[in-house]
């Protein structure tokens, strides 16, 4: 699914709709997305769509970073460049 998180999310929706839980554990790296041709947004459309609205960020080593309500385009792109948050070469973690 590296990359393609979004993808995956949007085909799920109706799973996600279905069975909502109180949290989903996810690893995107900014990379393979872009790589993939997808948008780092993508995924967090699918989850807002779905009923999820907070997000808990964690660094590629696990170090909590953050909490954010759901975040709309502009802030996904900018939160995957915090320094403390992303490594160019590393994922970051989040937990709705």
């Amino acid at each position: 699914m590296d990359g393609y998180d979004g993808e995956v999310l949007q085909g799920a929706k109706h799973i996600l709709n279905q069975f909502f839980t109180l949290g989903l554990f996810l690893n995107g790296n900014p990379v393979l997305i872009k790589k993939a041709g997808q948008g780092i947004y993508d995924a967090f459309e699918a989850l807002i769509e779905s009923g999820y609205n907070r997000f808990l960020w964690f660094n590629n080593i696990g170090t909590f970073s953050h909490f954010s309500n759901a975040p709309n385009r502009e802030q996904s792109r900018v939160v995957v460049q915090l320094p403390y948050c992303y490594q160019p070469t590393r994922s970051m973690n989040i937990l709705t």
